[in-house]
């Protein structure tokens, strides 16, 4: 059997392939394939996405996503975040929290009381008042670091110091209904003034702002024979308080150093025999009363958080016998417990 075409039967199937072709052409036109875009009819080459079809690639382009930053389509490779699309670092940047100090766009942030900060600048030097990193500020001769931005409003001088005082004293008496018959001496002071052990505890800032100091110089007369004729007493009373405080710091620093004053004239046997967390427990009391009527939160919360030795045990103890606002309970308890029983210090 002869497996050889013929070659007229080849030439009609070339044939027939041809005009199948031509016929599925002119079919293709008839239908129209149109840009999924722009709606015209596509003739020529054209795209295919997504079983879609497109004109040209400007239409193509139009379909593609664009960055969430720039709005430019995305026609080569972008990221993601958190859903969503960036082009570049340069977009992706501008969506980052910044250093509050260099302004530099942080993927690693440093928070500080609630600032951003980039790591280098999270460790200081730190403003002493406000407790945040700073770029502009300068040293005290004190040691202490204070801020451009927090020193405008500092006292530094006794003139402006002297009003505040007297009101810190009319606020005592405001909240307790008592006040000492005189008014010891105001100095401003330097951290070189306080108690060694009270001057930088550290990096929480818990320095001691203020202190109270009595003196009672005692002069006996006597005669010949040795015999007492009389004897006088003088005292001598001094508040010192830093200076570079804020006027609700120095508020209510004085009010708890004149609370100390208070003590020793109304109730002598808590200033001279009591344990130590009782006389600056009942100090810190008074001063966070004065916090709560003028509204100083901040203050405030440095005294109910406070960690200083005696100061902070000894208002949390009498916050929570008495209450927060209940300074007739103090003085009841004043007044009725048996002070040699009460423990040297205060455990929490």
């Amino acid at each position: 059997m002869d497996d050889k075409v013929d070659d007229k039967v080849r030439r009609a199937g070339r044939l027939l392939t041809l005009l199948c072709l031509f016929l599925l052409a002119l079919s293709a036109w008839a239908d129209g394939v149109q840009c999924a875009v722009c709606g015209r009819t596509i003739s020529g080459k054209y795209l295919t996405a997504g079983g879609r079809s497109f004109c040209s690639q400007a239409c193509y382009d139009k379909t593609l996503p664009t960055c969430d930053i720039c709005g430019r389509r995305l026609t080569g490779k972008f990221f993601t975040s958190e859903g969503r699309r960036f082009c570049s670092d340069a977009c992706f940047n501008k969506t980052l929290p910044k250093c509050e100090i260099c302004g530099v766009p942080l993927r690693k942030v440093m928070i500080i009381g609630g600032h951003t900060y980039c790591e280098t600048h999270s460790k200081g030097p730190y403003c002493s008042h406000c407790r945040l990193p700073f770029a502009k500020g300068f040293e005290l001769a004190d040691g202490r670091k204070m801020c451009t931005v927090c020193n405008p409003r500092l006292i530094y001088d006794e003139d402006k110091a002297e009003p505040l005082y007297a009101a810190a004293r009319n606020q005592v008496r405001a909240v307790t209904g008592m006040q000492s018959p005189t008014l010891p001496r105001l100095e401003l002071v330097g951290l070189d003034r306080m108690p060694e052990g009270r001057r930088q505890l550290g990096e929480d800032f818990k320095i001691q702002r203020g202190m109270y100091e009595r003196h009672v110089t005692t002069t006996t007369t006597k005669n010949l024979l040795g015999m007492k004729l009389s004897e006088s007493k003088a005292v001598t009373e001094a508040v010192l308080i830093l200076y570079a405080l804020a006027p609700d710091e120095f508020v209510a620093t004085a009010a708890h150093e004149l609370t100390h004053d208070l003590l020793s004239e109304q109730f002598p046997a808590v200033a001279e025999s009591a344990p130590d967390w009782v006389e600056e427990g009942v100090c810190q009391y008074v001063s966070a009363l004065v916090c709560r009527r003028n509204a100083y939160t901040d203050m405030l919360n440095d005294i109910e958080t406070s960690t200083l030795p005696d100061y902070g045990p000894g208002y949390r103890y009498f916050k929570h016998q008495c209450g927060d606002n209940n300074w007739p309970a103090v003085v009841d308890w004043m007044q009725k417990t048996d002070l040699s029983r009460l423990p040297k210090e205060l455990g929490e």
